[in-house]
């Protein structure tokens, strides 16, 4: 067992299942243009890493999420979270960033920016995170679509997202492996013309 950022006890592979899990109640809504969306990931300063790295802990929780408060607090640093490598997570628990990408997801903004950047997120496990998150969420490009069909035929990549998905990796496997590739504007997960 291990301890994880919001304090609670859980094993390596159920706390991707609890970050992964739908959240219940309300969307959390934002003004369009609340993130930073014409930088790339690749720009966030070391500088920027490390103010990001410094909220983090300092953000309110509730149970095993963060709250929205929290969330709206963290939006403007998506791009900085995006752009976080292994290195600049170090030994931290991925849980804490991952659960707050679940809440980053509900909102527009930050959802919408992690779509059009995806193919430049740095941490390959938050990658694998997001990019079941987004499928989720219905957005997904056919770039993310297509990045989760190769995940599931890597045995690693694979065991990694049977591990976040828990019991519902079978039927997260059925879908990715069911899904068309075709162009979706994000927020709306409408199938575009392309």
């Amino acid at each position: 067992m291990q301890k994880d950022r919001l304090g609670t006890s859980m094993t390596r592979s159920r706390w991707w299942v609890v970050v992964l899990a739908p959240l219940a109640g309300s969307l959390i809504t934002m003004p369009q243009g609340h993130c930073d969306q014409q930088r790339g990931t690749e720009e966030a300063t070391a500088a920027e890493k490390k103010e990001f790295l410094e909220l983090l802990p300092r953000l309110p929780v509730h149970g095993k999420s963060y709250t929205k408060d929290a969330v709206r607090k963290a939006a403007p640093y998506v791009r900085v979270l995006l752009a976080l490598t292994p290195s600049d997570v170090g030994k931290r628990d991925l849980y804490a960033f991952a659960v707050l990408g679940r809440g980053l997801c509900d909102l527009d903004g930050p959802r919408d920016y992690a779509v059009r950047h995806f193919g430049t997120i740095a941490h390959p496990k938050l990658k694998l995170a997001w990019a079941v998150m987004l499928f989720d969420k219905k957005v997904a490009t056919p770039e993310i679509v297509a990045y989760l069909k190769a995940a599931l035929k890597s045995k690693e990549q694979a065991k990694t997202l049977a591990e976040m998905t828990g019991p519902d990796f079978t039927d997260l496997k059925k879908r990715v492996e069911e899904a068309n590739i075709e162009r979706r504007t994000p927020s709306t997960g409408q199938s575009g013309a392309q």
